[in-house]
């Protein structure tokens, strides 16, 4: 899955991307140059990131104003690798496609029981305010 400034992307097949030499398959030779993923210009703007997805995996796509979509990666078409490619999400003038992030699709969360104490009624906590450090490193880099 490759995702453009301008909101459009595309989803492209691995195997598109391997060439074959003596009857083996190769992403690239010694001294290659490359290979054309997706068609950056005027309507699609730079290259934001590229993503291995699977078909039942989501994509998070947040823009610099902070705006942020989440959809099925199955909801992009797949094309080939030398295309334009499709809209994600529309933008403002103004606004850019910041990061992209693969989400494991999502699982239904189990129901756990409250575990009573014997002689104490169940009562819900209070919510406790956590601060986050300034100083701490980030967890990854998308």
């Amino acid at each position: 899955m490759t995702v453009t400034e301008k909101g459009n992307g595309k989803r492209t097949p691995l195997v598109e991307y391997l060439r074959e030499r003596d009857g083996e398959k190769i992403a690239q030779s010694r001294g290659g140059k490359g290979l054309i993923d997706i068609l950056t210009d005027e309507r699609n703007g730079k290259v934001v990131g590229a993503v291995i997805v699977g078909e039942q995996d989501l994509l998070m796509v947040i823009t610099n104003t902070g705006r942020v979509i989440k959809t099925h990666v199955s909801e992009v078409r797949i094309v080939g690798r030398n295309t334009k490619g499709v809209s994600i999400m529309r933008v403002s003038d103004d606004e850019r496609i910041a990061s992209v992030a693969r989400l494991a699709e999502e699982e239904p969360e189990a129901e756990v029981e409250a575990a009573e104490i014997p002689g104490e009624p169940l009562e819900p906590s209070e919510p406790s305010e956590v601060e986050a450090d300034p100083d701490a490193e980030p967890e990854a880099e998308v």
